[in-house]
């Protein structure tokens, strides 16, 4: 009995010992997968591979990507810069998903699927006329040849426009096309007379293209004093200056500030660019000295978003947020909503536990409704005078099997309900002295 006993006892410590484990088990799974979707949401320890563009390779845009990619390497963020036509075409293919990045031009007309990371600072409008062309009125250029830059380029969109608001129409001069490559094999081969009379550029101060112009070939700026009254029209742009000397000192080109068209560099994403790598790489932009080796004196964190041309993108959402206080009148809605979520589970464990250790006990049901089919029978031999030893035996059989059976079920630990199996030994012994007394009888 005694041997019995222990093995009931090492049996059931078996069981708990395993059950222990599997909770240690599932705990572990647990924190390892909180673990990493925590991880995984902010970014930590990941390298991205991003892809970007900046327009035209020899763009001053595609000069700042370059250094931007040179600083975020140390973030892990792997960028790859891929040359476009221009800002419409970046577009493009960031609405595609064909690229990850642009850094682009304002002003242009919002696309689907792109997202607005940054605007980084105003790019100014630059006209440069030849000398002899040179006037303040706008309408001295009709007849003459204009480089708009490539067709599609934001160069090319914005120059119409704002030719088309001085009321200059497409048929009043003849359109040129030139790349930043073209610009340059043409200012090396050709004559100074089969140049444009006048090119369009968009770019930051001070424009290298711009530069080379004035110099060689003494093309004089021209000023754009409507910026004010063009943004009216359109809200994504502003008048900027052109500070004097800013080309030349002696001669001091512009010979005094001039005001021209100014319209926001802009780091657009695609909507589906991991929102970490969106927040690493705005971090990279204001956190590191990116602006100083960019030469961007008016990078202003504070406002890193500008005027909003496209939806924010969820990683500059977040960046924007990054200091707010975390106890928000939100975050109490939520943690509110995850108490009575919490509560409620709690409540749902707690029934079903019940629910289970109530199941525990319903094992020994099968044991006892057959003791009461042995009883039955017993009563009928007695009632009906056919006690014999025989039929005795084989009810003890009967008996013994069940109460084997039924011991079995619970050192296994598959019954666990002392009330239950101590009433079914009671019916045991009930059942085994009737029997005895129907031996007597036989």
């Amino acid at each position: 009995m005694r041997k019995r006993l222990k093995r009931k006892s090492l049996l059931q410590f078996s069981n708990r010992t395993k059950g222990i484990l599997w909770w240690v088990v599932i705990l572990i799974s647990s924190s390892i997968t909180i673990y990493f979707l925590v991880t995984d949401s902010l970014g930590i320890g990941k390298t991205y591979e991003l892809k970007i563009s900046a327009g035209n390779a020899r763009g001053s845009r595609h000069e700042l990507a370059y250094k931007l990619a040179k600083i975020a390497i140390k973030n892990n963020i792997e960028i790859q810069i891929v040359p476009t036509e221009g800002s419409k075409d970046a577009l493009n293919k960031v609405s595609k998903g064909e690229l990850d990045l642009a850094l682009v031009q304002g002003g242009l007309t919002p696309i689907a699927n792109v997202r607005q990371v940054a605007a980084l600072q105003f790019e100014a409008l630059h006209l440069l006329v030849k000398k002899e062309h040179y006037s303040n009125n706008l309408h001295k250029l009709v007849g003459t040849k204009i480089n708009l830059s490539t067709k599609g380029s934001g160069t090319n969109i914005i120059a119409k426009k704002v030719l088309q608001f001085a009321g200059l129409n497409s048929s009043d001069y003849l359109e040129y096309n030139l790349s930043y490559d073209e610009i340059e094999s043409l200012a090396k081969t050709t004559k100074y007379s089969e140049l444009p009379d006048a090119f369009f550029f968009v770019s930051s101060l001070r424009s290298q293209q711009v530069l080379h112009l004035v110099e060689q070939w003494n093309y004089q700026l021209v000023e754009l004093p409507f910026g004010k009254a063009y943004a009216m029209e359109n809200f994504a742009v502003k008048e900027v200056i052109i500070p004097k000397y800013t080309y030349s000192v002696s001669p001091a080109i512009p010979n005094e500030d001039m005001n021209t068209i100014g319209t926001q560099l802009l780091l657009v994403a695609n909507e589906k660019t991991p929102t970490p790598a969106i927040k690493i790489i705005l971090e990279t932009i204001y956190n590191s000295d990116f602006a100083r080796k960019s030469n961007i004196s008016t990078l202003d964190e504070a406002n890193f978003y500008g005027i909003t041309e496209y939806p924010l993108h969820e990683g500059a959402i977040m960046f924007k947020n990054r200091n707010q206080s975390a106890i928000t009148s939100e975050f109490i809605d939520n943690l509110e909503s995850f108490r009575s979520f919490v509560f409620s589970l709690a409540i749902a464990v707690f029934l079903f536990w019940r629910w289970y250790v109530s199941r525990r006990g319903i094992g020994l049901d099968i044991y006892l409704r057959k003791l009461g089919r042995i009883e039955e029978k017993a009563q009928s031999l007695m009632a009906n005078n056919q006690v014999s030893i025989s039929e005795v035996t084989k009810l003890y059989q009967q008996l013994l099997q069940i109460k084997h059976d039924a011991l079995v079920k619970v050192t296994s630990g598959k019954v666990r309900d002392d009330a239950m199996f101590t009433a079914f030994l009671t019916n045991v012994s009930d059942v085994r002295n009737m029997l005895n007394e129907l031996k007597n009888l036989a």
